[in-house]
């Protein structure tokens, strides 16, 4: 080759180095937060798998996680998790969805992902305080080891975990247990039932009145005639006592 086509070369290959440089770095000290199917959720009680969407039963705890990954190149600086859960709601079907961020994502960009718990009944989804925990990952269910505890803010703005570095070996979790209250029937406190005491009448008291002699005229008729009666027989009785004398 001659020099000038030499020197030409080098001239060629000179620009596209020049212009290169600057892409790489617009990216020094930029993390990437790592999407996809990094929210899942399980049954504690029934003791279930992870899984996108689950179902559960009246009265059993539920475990939201969520995988924190970062694609790199750089570690990302002050991480934040937060979630959303409506502890309200009287409802069958109880919706999550994460969302992390961090100081140097690329493009500034929050990461989301949803999860969800159905009820065969209608139930409450209330936060367990003191539930929420950072976790190391593992690629074996089960293997996880909690790093620390975090404050309960995950459902009021979030909770920092920290710098994620963008070795597989610093992908962190984090999750946050909650209770699936079965509705509540009022009670009624029993009542005693008396039964009504039916009112004595009292008896009416008959006075005694004082029956006077009925001195009608049949009466009068009847006590002449005893009287007549009375006297013939006392007549008889005299003149027989006078004839026995003679």
């Amino acid at each position: 080759m001659s020099k000038f086509s030499k020197v030409a070369a080098g001239l060629v290959v000179l620009p596209i180095v020049a212009f290169a440089a600057p892409i790489f770095a617009d990216n020094n000290g930029i993390g990437q937060i790592g999407q996809g199917d990094i929210y899942r959720v399980e049954d504690v009680t029934s003791n279930t798998a992870f899984a996108d969407n689950i179902t559960a039963a009246c009265g059993d705890t539920v475990a939201f996680r969520v995988r924190v990954h970062n694609g790199g190149p750089d570690t990302l600086t002050n991480v934040v998790v937060a979630a959303t859960l409506d502890q309200t709601s009287l409802t069958t079907s109880h919706g999550s969805q994460v969302s992390i961020s961090a100081d140097n994502n690329l493009h500034g960009a929050t990461v989301t992902a949803n999860a969800g718990v159905k009820t065969s009944q209608p139930t409450t989804a209330t936060y367990i305080s003191g539930s929420t925990e950072l976790l190391n990952y593992s690629t074996t269910p089960g293997n996880e080891n909690v790093i620390r505890n975090l404050p309960d803010g995950i459902l009021n703005g979030g909770v920092n975990i920290g710098n994620i570095g963008p070795l597989t070996s610093d992908t962190e979790e984090v999750q946050f247990e909650a209770k699936l209250n079965c509705p509540t029937t009022p009670t009624t406190p029993p009542t005693t039932q008396t039964t009504p005491t039916t009112p004595t009448t009292p008896t009416p008291t008959t006075p005694t009145s004082t029956q006077l002699v009925n001195t009608g005229p049949g009466d009068i008729i009847g006590i002449f005639a005893a009287a007549v009666a009375v006297s013939t027989i006392a007549y008889r009785f005299v003149l027989s006592r006078r004839l026995a004398r003679k």
